[in-house]
């Protein structure tokens, strides 16, 4: 990397200052001096000619004071004459073991000197011990000896995995800062070169699947998958500042929308699909591999790039159902707001609803006898229907409401029945919706009932639903029991 007109390694960068290190500009502020053309203070400055432009009017300073000339003592017009002149030699690497400072004795030494003139049998000889015992102290530790088995195979990796080389770099500093708290200690290197790299893609928001890296180094993913946790959680803990944040689902869109061949229209609608579902809540607790690969899904089939679940499936790393299951959430509630005409979606959503009501109603025929609840739960029951009374609900609504709550887990409502009541009875006018019924209004009422606000009533809800798994989950089990 070169700043300043100087050379400088990656060695001088702090892994403790990585998160929060700063963009330098060339655009700096001087208060003691003001233009003469235009009276303000804000000058680009010049690096390599040491002049300060005025941003206003274009007017040059070159009278700066205490500012150090830091490039090259000689001028060069070609890059003939750039390599003829230079004499600092090659920036410092991470990603070698000796960071490329150690000293080399080539084979044409043992022949001839500087000059080229032969060397006699006898100083051809000690040039040949010079050199064989050179090659064998640079690796005589064996911190040296893991570091250069340790990058070797982080080259290798990284350009079966087309890692950028400054990622590897990082990489290599990962690793590096990993030895001296001993976490290689007891085990593979291999294994831990994959968790480096693995954290260095996901620093700088260019992640890899876990599946991508075991392939790629013949090691099994819950392996890479121990290190990756060892090595983050020992280096967040010593390095205050530094964070390894969890991958997104929009970094992932890059790559795979690459791999199959999408336009940059796809991937941007992709990414606009992603952040609704964001807002939406539907990624949390979800895969953002899966999530990716169901946003290019609807993307490739608004914008006529259709591309199978399968090809899609093998490029994330994913299963197809993985990919339908995230298809129908982002279809039937993530992507309402796109401005999208595609029949294709919209019938889908159809028939995702149609669906939905036959069950409802079928299971709403024989819902006509409530089933035995405990007597932990009688309470909370006998409080929903006092509060179904109140909201005047129709028959159904009130055995459904009635039912959740004698099945919920009172426990995380903290067996307070006003909280239990309103969650349960809140949860059964959400699964009346797809027949038509608007379950805002009883929001609202349950809300003046309870006293509780709506962003309540919404965490009681997603509590519910986690006790029962999701929609089709709670669907599921009051079948089960009318069956």
């Amino acid at each position: 990397m070169i700043s300043n007109g100087r050379q400088i390694s990656k060695q001088e960068i702090d892994l403790e200052d990585m998160a929060e290190t700063p963009i330098k500009e060339n655009k700096i502020h001087i208060e003691e001096r003001v233009c003469g053309g235009c009276g303000g203070k804000d000058f680009f400055e010049d690096r390599k000619t040491k002049e300060a432009i005025c941003t206003g009017c274009g007017l040059v300073r070159d009278d700066i004071e205490d500012r150090i000339d830091q490039g090259q003592p000689w001028r060069a017009f070609s890059s003939e004459e750039t390599d003829k002149r230079a004499h600092a030699g090659t920036p410092t690497d991470l990603s070698r073991f000796d960071k490329g400072l150690s000293t080399d004795v080539g084979r044409y030494s043992e022949y001839a000197d500087s000059s080229g003139r032969k060397l006699s049998p006898t100083r051809r000889a000690e040039i040949y011990r010079l050199r064989k015992w050179q090659i064998r102290t640079k690796v005589h530790a064996s911190q040296m000896r893991n570091l250069a088995q340790a990058m070797t195979e982080l080259h290798r990796l990284g350009s079966q995995l087309g890692v950028p080389y400054s990622i590897r770099e990082t990489g290599a500093l990962i690793y590096r800062k990993s030895l001296p708290l001993k976490l290689v200690r007891g085990r593979t290197i291999e294994g831990m070169i994959a968790a480096s790299l693995y954290l260095a893609c996901r620093f700088h928001r260019v992640p890899r699947p876990l599946e991508e890296l075991a392939k790629s180094s013949r090691l099994d993913k819950k392996k890479i998958s121990q290190s990756v946790r060892l090595i983050r959680t020992e280096l967040e803990n010593k390095y205050k500042n530094l964070r390894f944040m969890a991958s997104s689902a929009e970094e992932y869109v890059p790559k795979f929308a690459s791999d199959l061949d999408l336009s940059g229209e796809t991937r941007m609608l992709t990414v606009h699909i992603l952040e609704s579902a964001r807002e939406k809540g539907l990624t949390v607790g979800r895969d953002p591999k899966g999530l990716a690969a169901a946003a290019i899904y609807i993307a490739g089939i608004i914008k006529d790039e259709r591309r199978t679940q399968r090809e899609i499936a093998d490029t994330a790393n994913v299963t197809e159902v993985t990919v339908r299951n995230r298809y129908k959430e982002l279809v039937s509630e993530g992507i309402a707001n796109l401005e999208s005409e595609d029949e294709t979606i919209q019938a889908y959503i159809g028939v995702i609803t149609k669906q939905r009501r036959e069950r409802l109603e079928g299971i709403l025929e024989k819902f006509d006898k409530l089933p035995d609840f405990p007597e932990s739960h009688q309470h909370i029951v006998d409080y929903s229907d006092k509060m179904c009374d109140e909201l005047s609900l129709p028959p159904e609504m009130r055995n459904i409401a009635l039912w959740i709550s004698g099945k919920m887990d009172i426990e995380n409502c903290e067996s307070i029945p006003v909280l239990c009541s309103s969650a349960a009875v809140y949860a059964a006018t959400k699964l009346f919706h797809d027949l038509g019924i608007s379950e805002k209004k009883y929001k609202r009422k349950i809300a003046k009932i309870s006293g509780l606000k709506n962003n309540e009533i919404n965490e009681l809800y997603d509590i519910i639903m986690n006790d029962f798994g999701n929609y089709e989950g709670m669907m599921n089990k009051l079948q089960f029991e009318l069956s």
